[in-house]
Formats: structure tokens, C-alpha cells, sequence
């Protein structure tokens, strides 16, 4: 008998709540589900009443961010989500913006982190936010990327985004070579020792990650 592969546990944090980040989120959590444990991270209630209107056949189970950090992530099959909540500051009204709900946005970020760091999810999927709704809560904010790097240590961070490939037509993969920068910086920002680092780390990653033997970039 075979036996079946562990669905990968993926933290998927919802985004901007007026936005798009939580549909797409859950859709994506449903239609993965038989492969992936795909968990959101956000406002349990607001997420219930999106799904209603999405499909009442999406059933999802709420966590509190306290059990999961007494009990680790608990097993839930395809049947069903699971949604670690992180509550709303504010009432949210579709397309309407509103700073209340800045820091709950960055907070689902922080415990994604802190999930990835402790061993309950493999890795973490990202929705769309609204960078100004975070800074005018009162928090700089200027990006994932340069997020997740401060938050792991980590000095130098490189973004590669991967399409699908189409017929014949191989993966495209494009990695930047600066981070979120105004247009008017970005000559300076890019030197020979940068561009060498970010080579070096999208090489040994394709190589490593990717599984590609001789990259060629």
C-alpha cells in the first residue's frame, strides 16, 4: 500500500481586509485543500462570513492564537480550514480602507512568523495589503520583503517571482535586484557587490530549492 505524502501545513495570511486578500485566500485554501493544510490567519468571524458568500459548502474551524501556541497546530482534514484568529480592530466595509485595522493586518504577519519559526507551518503564502494602512496605524511599513527580512535577521533578502510555465514554454522566474525603492533611488541602489550578492543567493536557491543543477540566469 502506498502511503500518503503529509499535506504541507501553509500559513496564508489574509491581507488587506477590504480588499481582495481574504477571497482570494479562502478560495485558494479550499481548492488546495486535498494537497495542502492551508491555514488562514486572520479574523475568524469576518473569514466565516466572507465564505458564506463565497460558497456555503467552505467549512472552516477557528483557533484561537493561544491554543495554538499551548498545542501546536491541531490535524484538520480536507474537509475542512482551519483559521487562526486574529481579531478586527473595526467594522470592515468592502473597498473603505480604515487605519483601525492597520496593526491586526501586521499582527497576522507576526504569527505567521512565529508559526513558521516554531515548526507549525512550512511556510507562509501572503494575500495583498495596503502598505499606507498600515503607516497611517502608526507603524512603518514599507513591504513583505523587507518584513519578513527584519523579523528573521536576516541582512540580505532577495523576492523572485515564478509564473507558470505554458505549453512548451519554460517556467519564467524574475528575481529583483533592490527591494520596494522609489523609482528616482534605484540607480544607486544598485552596485556590483549588490547585484553579486543577490546572484549568489538566487543561484545556490534555484540549485537548492528549485532543484535546477546549472542554472542559467
Amino acid at each position: 500500500m502506498a502511503v500518503q505524502a503529509a499535506r504541507p501545513a501553509l500559513a496564508l495570511t489574509v491581507g488587506e481586509p477590504a480588499g481582495i486578500g481574504p477571497e482570494i485566500a479562502i478560495r485558494a485554501a479550499w481548492a488546495l485543500r486535498a494537497s495542502a493544510n492551508c491555514v488562514l490567519v486572520g479574523d475568524a468571524a469576518f473569514l466565516a462570513l466572507t465564505a458564506s458568500l463565497i460558497d456555503p459548502a467552505i467549512r472552516l474551524s477557528a483557533l484561537s492564537t493561544q491554543a495554538l501556541r499551548n498545542g501546536g497546530l491541531p490535524h484538520f482534514g480536507p474537509e475542512r480550514i482551519a483559521v487562526v484568529d486574529v481579531p478586527l480592530a473595526a467594522h470592515v466595509a468592502p473597498g473603505k480602507l480604515d487605519r483601525e485595522n492597520g496593526r491586526a493586518v501586521l499582527a497576522t504577519l507576526d504569527l505567521a512568523i512565529e508559526g513558521v519559526q516554531a515548526g507549525w507551518f512550512d511556510a507562509i503564502v501572503t494575500a495583498p495589503l495596503q502598505k499606507s494602512t498600515i503607516n497611517d496605524a502608526g507603524v512603518a511599513f514599507s513591504g513583505h520583503t523587507e518584513f519578513l527580512a527584519e523579523k528573521t535577521n536576516t541582512p540580505q533578502v532577495v523576492m523572485m517571482l515564478a509564473g507558470q510555465p505554458a505549453g512548451e514554454q519554460p517556467y519564467l522566474r524574475v528575481a529583483l535586484a533592490t527591494t520596494h525603492l522609489p523609482l528616482k533611488e534605484v540607480p544607486g541602489a544598485i552596485t556590483q557587490d549588490g547585484l553579486a550578492r543577490v546572484l549568489d543567493i538566487l543561484q545556490h536557491d534555484l540549485k537548492t530549492k528549485f532543484g535546477i543543477a546549472a542554472p542559467r540566469i
